[in-house]
């Protein structure tokens, strides 16, 4: 069980079935202000609210290491047992 978690069942009450999402939208956030109840979808609502969905990947992602090509050639070299270092 995650650290926020368990401070909003400390503080309030235990969620059940809903997310405890964060205000301050930092996840190590335990501080019972910070956190309200919600439902995936109302979580989801939040962050596309503040903008944070949006999130970098494969090649686009700044710490890429490998082009799309080189993770499908890698990919698909390991499915038929041949991949060599």
């Amino acid at each position: 069980m995650y650290a926020h978690r368990i401070a909003y069942e400390l503080a309030y009450e235990n969620p059940d079935i809903l997310k405890v999402c964060h205000t301050c939208d930092n996840p190590h956030a335990a501080i019972r202000v910070s956190l309200w109840l919600g439902t995936d979808l109302d979580n989801n609502r939040d962050r596309e609210a503040k903008n944070r969905g949006n999130q970098p990947s494969g090649e686009n992602h700044p710490r890429c290491k490998l082009s799309d090509m080189q993770v499908a050639e890698i990919t698909r070299k390991m499915a038929h047992g041949r991949f060599k270092s």
